[in-house]
């Protein structure tokens, strides 16, 4: 039997994308809860190019001024996708788990360190709840992941510092199947949206604890954190919201520039690996995200690095580990990649070129299809300590003073 999918209050584009393809487990009649204005309207716009291309959904809009208790009311949703406004988000989740409702939300879960508690609240419920992790789907980061957590290829993490990166870059000036997106005032205002310390450091910091092997047990340590801005001006601000910076940001403007705390980075180690985590925003670029990598292991150094134009994934064997030519190949074709060796060096490229826009509706597929069998334990636990971990970060790095510089 289908089941019922319900959106609740959509405020961000990602509100939309997991509804990119049609999916078989789902109603294609989907209520949608949430007052009139430009969030709806954008999401519903995106929803309708989707339809256009196939994906075959009806939205129910159920016009209200309190969305979360008008959906508890109707009692129609047996599954609810929130990504929006994030101020109080994990207290919209646990009343919705509570009320046997299974949760899929976009990130952040923590703006503030105390919203912690809410989601200790509910770590014991019958109904699911789990983040968008579209990252777990993302190609690349899928075969470095692979390749270092070989320790037949890769040795044991080493090196003074740490032993893995994972950082990325993102913009706020973008394009969302095709066309420009226009991002809402409030995402600038970090008291709503959640500051970048906590945001797309998520994805990073729960690729680290995976290839740690954390556990239910296991306890991170958090050796440093920090923030800094990135400064948007009025005429930047009015291109990608297509309004003036409003007067409740006027205490984070300067000189008419807005200093958006939207950047951090952390280092901790797991299980004898420590990482380094860093998240960066800037104002555009027309060769879209970019994102880095690296791992030291005592037989051989992993670096990626890419953006829209292409990736490069290369392995370089420590010179007194060579690894054999068919041995490399079949590792390569073990994580789902295929091997190239030009020019000395050796470059992995993976089977699946699949783009982030993609992964949502994945994301969805999964998490549907677990929804029959109890709760995942090890997954449940890996969120409390991703949200831990990040709740620290956050504490540490306010609790040292004003943002640092980049």
């Amino acid at each position: 039997m289908a089941r019922t999918l319900a959106i609740l209050e959509p405020g961000h584009f990602h509100a939309a994308l997991p509804l990119r393809r049609p999916n078989p487990g789902l109603d294609p009649v989907v209520p949608v809860y949430a007052p009139d204005g430009p969030d709806l309207r954008r999401f519903l716009a995106l929803v309708a190019r989707f339809n256009h291309q196939g994906a075959g959904w009806r939205i129910d809009w159920r016009p209200c001024d309190d969305p979360l208790a008008a959906l508890l009311a109707d009692g129609r949703a047996q599954v609810a996708v929130l990504a929006g406004r994030n101020r109080g988000k994990l207290r919209r989740i646990r009343a919705l788990v509570e009320a046997g409702v299974h949760v899929l939300a976009d990130k952040p879960w923590v703006v503030e360190p105390e919203d912690l508690a809410d989601l200790e609240a509910i770590a014991g419920s019958a109904a699911h709840w789990a983040d968008l992790m579209t990252e777990r789907h993302e190609p690349w980061a899928r075969l470095f992941d692979r390749l270092a957590a070989c320790r037949e290829l890769c040795g044991d993490p080493t090196g003074e510092g740490p032993a893995l990166s994972l950082e990325s870059v993102h913009h706020l000036a973008k394009t969302v199947d095709g066309a420009p997106l226009v991002r809402p005032a409030w995402y600038f205002d970090t008291g709503e949206q959640g500051e970048g310390l906590v945001d797309v450091t998520t994805h990073l910091v729960d690729r680290a604890l995976l290839l740690a092997g954390c556990g239910a047990a296991d306890t991170p340590v958090l050796h440093a954190a920090r923030r800094w801005s990135t400064a948007v001006g009025g005429g930047d601000f009015r291109a990608i919201t297509n309004q003036d910076i409003p007067a409740a940001l006027a205490g984070r403007v300067r000189d008419g520039v807005l200093e958006l705390l939207a950047n951090g980075e952390l280092e901790f180690s797991c299980r004898g690996l420590r990482a380094r985590v860093r998240a960066e925003w800037r104002l555009g670029s027309p060769h879209g995200d970019a994102h880095r990598a690296g791992f030291q292991g005592s037989a051989c150094r992993l670096e990626l690095a890419g953006d829209a134009r292409g990736c490069r994934l290369e392995v370089h064997p420590a010179a007194s580990r060579p690894p054999c030519a068919a041995r490399l190949r079949a590792w390569a074709e073990a994580a789902g990649a295929t091997l190239e060796d030009g020019d000395g060096t050796l470059r992995l490229v993976p089977h699946d070129r699949s783009g982030h826009e993609e992964h949502f509706a994945r994301v969805l597929a999964g998490f549907l299809a677990g929804l029959d069998a109890p709760p995942d334990a090890g997954d449940r636990a890996l969120a409390l300590t991703r949200y831990r971990l990040l709740a620290a970060a956050l504490a540490r790095a306010r609790a040292a003073g004003p943002p640092c510089a980049a």
